[in-house]
């Protein structure tokens, strides 16, 4: 089932005077199984919108539609939006306080009323589909995982409510190369295996654009650009004036085509590129 925002307007401190409008006016739609990238520069309102997709604001104004559920409809902090779109922090370490990675997956798991096999099994496939192998892992400490291995680890504690959507929250910041490279692969599993719908945050439009086939761009609250990733090229100047650079690939087919080629900038990865460019020769 989408996600579905209609004229969604968010405040903080909405009585004092020092009021700030933090989204204004959103509406877009997102189905289930899609994948998308939240760019925007700091104050846009990226974490804003995840929060309310997640249940930990509710809007001021607007309605949200989470698997059909009205968000306005349920308590704030309700555990029912978290099972379906699980919220990954920046900082895992933010989300991390138990004793052991077992427990902390378990955790989640104690509102469902499973019995202790079914726990065990979630517990286990949750682990292999972040790539933490369970006898390796169930009895370490939290604290003692690398920063990749925790915000694996945050990941599986939404993966084991079977959740529709994983929201995450500048997911990429932090890591080096090789981190970023894999969690990209992992993200990339999970939506094509599992269905789950990815929708991330993050000022890296290349990195975000490996990962997701659409991209929604934020100023200052308002839902400025909603695109097919492959589509950029036809928002080149709203990008670049905001400082975002497009994939090398669709900049190189972008200069061509000013340039006075006959080629279609469309594209969506550097292979199906290289392959327009030599059909233009």
């Amino acid at each position: 089932m989408p996600i579905k925002a209609e004229n969604v307007v968010y405040t903080y401190q909405a009585k004092a005077v020092y009021a700030r409008k933090a989204l204004q006016d959103i509406t877009f739609q997102i189905d289930e199984g899609e994948t998308v990238g939240i760019i925007g520069r700091a104050g846009a309102g990226k974490t804003t919108l995840l929060k309310l997709l997640n249940g930990l604001l509710k809007p001021d104004a607007g309605r949200l539609f989470i698997d059909e559920i009205d968000s306005s409809t349920i308590k704030k902090n309700s555990s029912v939006l978290i099972k379906k779109a699980g919220l990954v922090w920046q900082f895992p370490e933010q989300q991390l306080f138990e004793t052991t990675v077992y427990k902390e997956l378990v955790f989640g798991l104690k509102s469902q009323h499973l019995d202790s096999a079914e726990q065990n099994k979630r517990v286990r496939e949750a682990l292999e589909q972040v790539g933490l192998d369970y006898e390796r892992f169930h009895n370490r400490q939290p604290s003692t995982l690398s920063t990749g291995e925790k915000r694996r680890l945050s990941i599986a504690c939404f993966l084991v409510l079977k959740p529709r959507y994983l929201l995450l929250d500048e997911a990429m910041a932090g890591l080096d190369a090789s981190g970023t490279e894999r969690l990209i692969e992992l993200l990339s599993r999970l939506n094509r295996k599992d269905r789950v719908g990815i929708i991330i945050t993050g000022h890296h439009l290349g990195q975000l654009s490996r990962l997701c086939n659409r991209i929604m761009l934020l100023e200052e609250g308002r839902l400025l650009v909603d695109s097919p990733t492959a589509e950029l090229t036809d928002y080149y100047n709203i990008l670049m004036e905001r400082g975002f650079t497009l994939p090398v690939h669709q900049e190189v087919l972008y200069q061509l085509k000013g340039r006075g080629w006959d080629i279609n900038s469309r594209v969506h990865d550097a292979e199906e590129a290289v392959q327009r460019i030599l059909s233009s020769l």
